[in-house]
């Protein structure tokens, strides 16, 4: 038997649910694998009852499946053959379940099931010691075993949800939402998929809370109504008491004209907007309301930096205001502006020098008001963060707002993309996105200021400590985008400065950004770590 820390780790929190797929004949082996994963601490389980002609079995066994977390299929010549196995397998598939196939007797490759050729198979056949396999097969299913548990629990929501007539009343509610969108943010690079029953049902989940906010907000906007007819009438008393009827009536109108295009605008800005998107691959889109609070609370932080002056100003780049602490804290709550080190330089570099360029915001107003700089206070190429920062020179114009939201932990176990060589390695082609729209970035240019979606794809390199240094996503771009910030749209937090984009010779074009996460890491690698 394998070691004592198999079963206590394997026991930790509720435990995981196992069902063994068997043929009839191999039924000594599958009731030794039932009495030793129970001792390593797993909730396993297998159908002992009979088939008889004509019964319903697909019925008990598809529920069997779908209450499991995992299934472990005994892979024999017998049950290769059995048309019920061969069910059982394609059952888990279609559920989207976790299966580890187990061998008991050697079968040829060309007999065993496909979706089952190309997963690591476990040998219990003869030869291998029993105890040695079963602490390997332990240590195959405590793999992402959170996520598992997760995955088989919001099937069994989305199947009730859906068998019981899809009522509201069985829908995720408050935190039981953010928690299933963070799930699906974090799926594992082998884990099973997500099915359309889960993901149908957590889109219902958030929109059915989107619908009750924006009752609750009409249900304010009401009493909020009460209150100006109040304001109103008042008004036109006091207007009766003085000026003619005709006048008082126009006074009227034009109070409550204004007072209507207030309340019309402030709907709007309140509203919730999110967006669908078109798949990529076989994943569908849903992006929550963050964009558009994104979008709106930093028009005003991103500037264009350029070199000239009135009509004749030229856009090199992009760049955007953040609180200096965010990035350092010793440069306290005075806003510095970031953009990529290609964009600005100091005297002598092949950018604009920094004390010659200047930068205007085109979300706060039409009319240019524009800001210098004063200090290069850091930038990179240093430990290979490609970003500038800058001290501002003056003062802010009315409504720019800094970025405050900064990631500060770095994504783990980001899959690696080779945009050298697109024959060998992990191409944009191949990968899947990490987080289902993961980023959102701002470019301002020549043609205007833009909005961006991009999908996180991986790591185009990593820093000395193997940490994240560049991600890539996948990528739209403008003249000038270069030194945009990009957003986490689940959090709303600024992840990566925009620095380049990959020539498009394949189907999926790749952009390049520096992770703020390596950025600050660098600045506090040459400016010294600040102490507590």
């Amino acid at each position: 038997m394998p070691g004592t820390d198999v079963a206590a780790q394997a026991g930790a929190g509720s435990k995981l649910k196992v069902f063994i797929s068997y043929s009839r004949k191999d039924q000594s082996i599958a009731g030794e694998l039932v009495s030793g994963l129970e001792l390593c601490g797993f909730d396993s389980y297998l159908d002992k009852e009979d088939i008889a002609p004509g019964e319903p079995w697909e019925e008990r066994l598809g529920r069997l499946i779908r209450d499991a977390d995992t299934v472990v299929f005994v892979l024999s010549p017998n049950s290769v053959a059995s048309k019920h196995c061969t069910w059982e397998v394609d059952e888990t598939i279609k559920l989207a379940k976790r299966i580890v196939p187990v061998v008991w007797r050697p079968v040829p490759d060309a007999d065993v099931p496909a979706a089952l050729r190309r997963l690591n198979y476990i040998f219990f056949s003869e030869g291998n010691s029993f105890s040695k396999s079963l602490g390997d097969l332990a240590r195959a299913l405590r793999v992402d075993l959170d996520w598992i548990r997760e995955h088989t629990r919001l099937g069994e929501l989305a199947a009730n949800w859906d068998e019981r007539g899809k009522p509201e009343g069985l829908l995720l509610r408050g935190s039981e939402i953010a928690d299933a969108k963070a799930w699906l943010a974090k799926r594992p690079k082998d884990a099973p998929e997500i099915t359309m029953a889960q993901q149908a049902f957590i889109d219902a989940s958030i929109q059915a809370a989107e619908d009750d906010l924006k009752r609750r907000l009409a249900l304010q906007w009401r009493a909020k109504a009460g209150t100006i007819a109040a304001a109103i009438i008042f008004a036109i008393g006091a207007a009766v008491s003085t000026f003619a009827w005709f006048e008082a009536n126009s006074a009227r109108v034009a109070l409550q004209a204004s007072v209507e295009d207030l309340r019309g605008k402030n709907l709007r800005l309140n509203r919730k907007i999110a967006l669908r998107v078109a798949a990529y691959g076989n994943l569908p889109y849903f992006v929550g309301p963050n964009w558009y609070q994104i979008a709106t609370d930093y028009s005003g932080a991103i500037a264009i930096v350029g070199t000239g002056s009135g009509s004749g100003v030229i856009g090199r780049g992009t760049g955007f205001i953040v609180r200096g602490s965010a990035l350092y804290a010793p440069w306290g709550e005075e806003p510095v502006f970031v953009t990529a080190s290609h964009v600005v330089a100091d005297k002598g570099g092949p950018a604009i020098p920094h004390d010659e360029a200047h930068a205007y915001f085109p979300g706060l107003e039409d009319r240019k008001e524009f800001i210098g700089f004063s200090e290069l206070l850091w930038s990179g190429p240093k430990r290979d963060a490609g970003i500038s920062v800058l001290r501002i020179k003056g003062t802010l114009p009315f409504g720019a707002k800094p970025i405050e939201k900064v990631r500060q932990s770095a994504w783990e176990s980001l899959p690696y993309i080779d945009i050298k060589a697109p024959e060998g390695g992990a191409g944009a082609d191949e990968l899947k996105p990490v987080r289902a729209l993961a980023s959102i970035g701002f470019g301002a240019g020549e043609v205007g200021f833009a909005l961006f979606f991009n999908n996180l794809l991986g790591v185009i390199a990593n820093d000395v400590d193997g940490k994240p240094l560049q991600l890539g996503y996948t990528y739209v771009t403008q003249p000038g985008a270069s030194g945009s910030p990009v957003f986490d749209v689940e959090t709303g937090e600024l992840v990566a400065v925009h620095e380049m984009g990959t020539p498009s010779d394949r189907k999926v074009r790749i952009g390049g950004g520096i992770s703020i996460v390596a950025a600050i890491a660098a600045i506090e690698a040459d400016l010294g770590k600040p102490g507590p």
